[in-house]
């Protein structure tokens, strides 16, 4: 599991629980893993809802969005009704308390179905069609005049309403994005690689811990 990857000498998905555990919006925290080391030691920091997800739960070609579906049924079988369903990814260990309130407070202040960070684009833009390549941008105009693409980071933060969930989705009709303008929350940790670069980071003055 990617969450038992080491950072400075602590798995990531400890960052995740320390993340939702600083959010002054966030009031109950759900860990839902396929690791009996994570749950253990989930309950033992004191979460009171870990959910182990069986072998079938947890196939490869199982979407994420499914498996936060069967999450929320499994809270709300225990009574437990959200206003509000914020899923964090294991992967990103730079993002912030602040962040994750900033989203919540846009998205009930938007109204919005489901609320992610993103990034604002300007470079060139391709998508691949059988083969070849299209350009999807504006083309070779000043960054001044262009009309900018964005790239979602849902893993980072996903702030859903509960019935958008239920529906087996990430997003519903409203979709609202938060610009990030700082790189460093961003990183995800998906190899070793990311490890060396991540933990120069930590241990440089770069990361301040905070959101613009």
């Amino acid at each position: 599991e990617e969450g038992l990857r080491e950072l400075a000498g602590k798995p990531l998905y400890q960052y995740v629980i320390e993340h939702a555990r600083q959010s002054t919006l966030v009031s109950t925290i759900i860990v839902s893993t396929d690791s009996e080391e994570v749950a253990k030691d989930a309950r033992e920091a004191g979460i009171d809802h870990v959910q182990i997800r069986n072998e079938e739960e947890s196939r490869f070609d199982v979407l994420l969005e499914q498996m936060m579906k069967d999450s929320l049924e499994k809270i709300e079988e225990e009574g437990i009704i959200p206003d509000v369903f914020v899923m964090l990814e294991t992967t990103f260990p730079f993002r912030n308390h602040e962040l994750i309130d900033k989203l919540i407070v846009h998205f009930v202040e938007g109204g919005f179905d489901t609320v992610i960070p993103a990034r604002k684009e300007f470079n060139s833009c391709w998508m691949e069609e059988e083969g070849a390549y299209r350009r999807i941008d504006e083309g070779h105009i000043s960054r001044q005049f262009k009309q900018p693409f964005f790239t979602g980071l849902k893993g980072l933060c996903c702030v859903c309403s509960p019935a958008t969930v239920r529906e087996g989705l990430f997003f519903g009709d409203k979709v609202g994005l938060v610009e990030i303008t700082d790189s460093i929350p961003a990183i995800e940790i998906q190899s070793d690689t990311d490890v060396v670069l991540a933990e120069t980071i930590l241990a440089s003055s770069l990361f301040q811990g905070t959101v613009d």
